[in-house]
């Protein structure tokens, strides 16, 4: 599987900082793994969830600094659409999978 990510995210996602991406389609199930920036994640839920939800409850997991801040990001990947609160997406949370 995997997830494509932009490389402006990659300092968070190896932080531990981002740890959801709202997608239009669903990339996986609980479990599956993918592997971005040469580290592996691990996909912990997979949900759909309105695009309000996610910028009111999940704006900072998704790397953002506020709600405002995640709408940009939205319309700024997504210039044809653009951010519609009602629009039904995929929530994918996902934890970095540390080697012992």
């Amino acid at each position: 599987m995997t997830i494509p990510f932009l490389p402006e995210w990659k300092e968070m996602m190896l932080s531990g900082r981002k740890t959801h991406t709202c997608r239009g389609k669903k990339y996986g199930e609980v479990g599956e793994q993918f592997t971005i920036f040469g580290e592996t994640f691990e996909l912990v839920s997979v949900r759909k969830a309105t695009l309000d939800e996610v910028r009111d409850k999940y704006w900072y997991q998704e790397g953002c600094d506020s709600r405002a801040g995640f709408e940009e990001v939205w319309e700024k990947i997504h210039p044809g659409r653009g951010f519609v609160a009602t629009d039904v997406k995929w929530l994918h949370e996902f934890k970095r999978v540390r080697s012992e």
